[in-house]
C-alpha cells in the first residue's frame, strides 16, 4: 500500500488470484 494508486491493483489482484502479482 505505497499510495492510493495501489489500491485498485492490490483489488485487481485479489480478484485475480489465477494471475501473478506481476501480471500489471
Amino acid at each position: 500500500m505505497k499510495s492510493n494508486l495501489d489500491l485498485p491493483l492490490i483489488s485487481g489482484r485479489m480478484k485475480n488470484k489465477k494471475q501473478p502479482a506481476q501480471a500489471d
